[in-house]
């Protein structure tokens, strides 16, 4: 008896999680952003099509951050164990 009262105490609660954290249709439906006009042909590029040359060269295929450094610190690292056994 109190092994299914346990088992439906755990469904109960995990199905109310479920449901709490699933959106619901209207709050998806109700978040509508406009695309901005489309440019002219012709017309000048603005805002971020604009090619400023802020973006450094990539160093290797896929690369989105910046590039290595050209000089790193030189470091130790150190393996520390009271494993005795290995």
């Amino acid at each position: 008896m109190r092994f299914w009262a346990v088992v439906a105490a755990l469904s109960l609660s995990t199905a109310i999680a479920l449901v709490a954290q699933s959106p619901s249709p209207s709050a998806a439906a109700d978040r509508v952003v406009p695309r901005p006009p489309a440019r002219e042909q012709g017309a000048p590029e603005t805002g971020s099509t604009v090619t400023d040359g802020y973006a450094p060269i990539p160093q290797w295929l896929g690369q989105t951050r910046a590039p290595r450094p050209a000089k790193s610190d030189a470091f130790t690292s150190h393996l520390k164990t009271d494993n005795e056994n290995l």
